[in-house]
């Protein structure tokens, strides 16, 4: 996360994209980056929390089966599955989050193990 946060900063600063007047006001509209967040403006201390809600990252190296999810129940439930397919662990570990009954519309941070 923490390069991913340092070549998004680096990109900003590169392609001038903040603010002369304020620098922490970065204006993205029109912009591939800006295309990519789906915003036109933000704030470089939203960052961390816009990547969040818009991907998945591991949460550590050692294990990137462990994920951070910040989007809804059953999409981070599906990306779960996938990492345990392509890591060859069983699916049954999140047996009990298939109810889509549990599924919350919001997009509250979830971590699974």
């Amino acid at each position: 996360m923490d390069e991913l946060l340092l070549n998004v900063k680096n990109y900003i600063v590169k392609h001038k994209l903040y603010d002369p007047k304020n620098p922490l006001k970065i204006l993205v509209h029109g912009n591939e980056l800006g295309s990519l967040l789906k915003k036109s403006e933000f704030s470089l201390l939203d960052v961390r929390d816009i990547l969040l809600q818009k991907f998945v990252f591991p949460v550590s190296e050692k294990n990137s089966s462990e994920v951070i999810c910040s989007i809804s129940d059953k999409m981070c439930v599906s990306k779960k599955r996938k990492l345990d397919n392509d890591s060859e662990f069983s699916a049954k570990r999140i047996k009990g989050l298939d109810d889509t009954s549990c599924c919350n519309s919001d997009e509250s941070m979830h971590s699974f193990q």
